[in-house]
């Protein structure tokens, strides 16, 4: 009899230990597609306010029908928050978008651009070789100390890990 008990303790052991690490995966799964639509979210807000500055004129603080000198601060978007980090680029009638989230290894890149009078945002998945952008350094596995967010700026933030030397962009 005691050893049915035994082995009946080690059966139920590593049931739970099993159903333990399910949950586990489901909710690290559950936090990282919660973290890919707070960074959408993040460039509709960016996009919305692009597009104001793309009618207004530059004694409003616009870009006079065009996204050329756009930067992150015009579209009252942080280049680094809670969320993950951004880049802003513009070109005439088009604007991207970039967003690397703090709990995910997919970059999304949007690309809107302003044609008679209508704006199309085209929206793109990067893949990534991170888990996150490594902001502080906490997160990610590739670059320097897990710095491998977006656009390479200052040389550690390299798109899609590049192991966080040179950057992207």
């Amino acid at each position: 009899m005691g050893q049915q008990q035994l082995l009946l303790t080690v059966l139920v052991t590593i049931l739970v230990g099993i159903a333990t690490l399910v949950a586990l995966n489901a909710i690290n799964e559950n936090r990282a597609e919660s973290n890919l639509d707070a960074v959408r979210q993040d460039i509709m807000m960016g996009i919305s306010h692009a597009q104001r500055y793309y009618y207004a004129t530059p004694e409003m603080g616009g870009g006079d029908r065009s996204f050329s000198n756009i930067t992150i601060e015009d579209i009252l978007l942080d280049s680094l928050n809670e969320n993950g980090s951004y880049t802003v680029s513009g070109n005439g009638n088009s604007l991207t978008i970039e967003g690397n989230g703090e709990f995910t290894s997919t970059n999304l890149r949007a690309v809107a651009s302003i044609t008679g009078g209508d704006m199309s945002v085209t929206w793109t998945k990067i893949p990534g070789n991170g888990n996150g952008n490594g902001n502080n350094g906490n997160n990610g596995n590739n670059g320097n100390n897990g710095n491998n967010g977006n656009n390479g700026n200052n040389g550690n933030n390299g798109n899609n890990g590049n192991n966080g030397n040179n950057g992207n962009n």
